[in-house]
């Protein structure tokens, strides 16, 4: 029987009732961030905000939110739902990014900061690796298309912090 090879096996060190208290810190923090980016739009880029795809995004992503930590966090909160919970984060924070008029130069790029934070956190050092290397990619994706010194200077900078921070952060979980 061939053993199979589970690369992205998501396991989470915290027991149930950790894992409880987790959950509901983290539909804090979503909540927060969800309010922070539709404040931001507010505040300067209004035009954005009639954008249908931001719109359902934005709708989309409270919808889910709330799917998960009040429809299925009833039956199963998990170490595959947090790593879920850290893909769809990705998606949304580079979706609003992209669709910002800044893109990676927006104040809103330290909302991958909290992915990598919580992902350390509450997964393992693979999984965290990966996330970072997925906002990595992200990064590159919502960089300016312009070769210039400057806009590759700034977008090395920004992977150099992410990638120092998921280093740290799994350093600091370990112990």
């Amino acid at each position: 029987m061939i053993k199979r090879l589970n690369l992205f096996k998501a396991e989470t060190h915290l027991n149930r009732d950790e894992l409880d208290g987790f959950r509901k810190i983290l539909f804090q923090i979503h909540l927060l961030m969800l309010v922070l980016v539709i404040f931001y739009f507010l505040l300067r880029d209004r035009n954005v905000l009639e954008t249908p795809a931001v719109l359902l995004t934005l709708v989309g992503f409270l919808l889910l939110i709330f799917s998960i930590h009040f429809l299925l966090a009833r039956f199963r909160y998990n170490d595959r739902t947090i790593f879920i919970e850290n893909a769809v984060l990705v998606a949304f924070i580079t979706l609003m990014l992209r669709y910002s008029s800044e893109g990676i130069y927006s104040p809103l790029i330290f909302l991958y900061s909290l992915v990598i934070i919580i992902s350390a956190m509450t997964l393992n050092e693979r999984i965290t690796i990966l996330k970072t290397l997925l906002i990595s990619v992200c990064c590159v994706y919502i960089s300016p298309i312009d070769f210039s010194v400057k806009a590759l200077t700034y977008t090395v900078i920004v992977l150099f912090h992410f990638w120092l921070l998921a280093y740290l952060s799994i350093r600091l979980t370990i112990y």
